[in-house]
């Protein structure tokens, strides 16, 4: 890893537990999506 992108994480740093929790959101609803969705079963 270099400097800059050392520096560049550092500047989110305090960001990312929200960007985390944003992430486990987007997995819980595609994941609540999933389970309303029947999809007609091959024969």
């Amino acid at each position: 890893m270099t400097v800059n992108e050392v520096k560049e994480l550092l500047k989110i740093y305090y960001d990312i537990p929200q960007m985390i929790d944003e992430e486990f959101a987007t997995i819980r609803h595609c994941e609540e999506m999933k389970n309303t969705i029947n999809l007609p079963h091959g024969q």
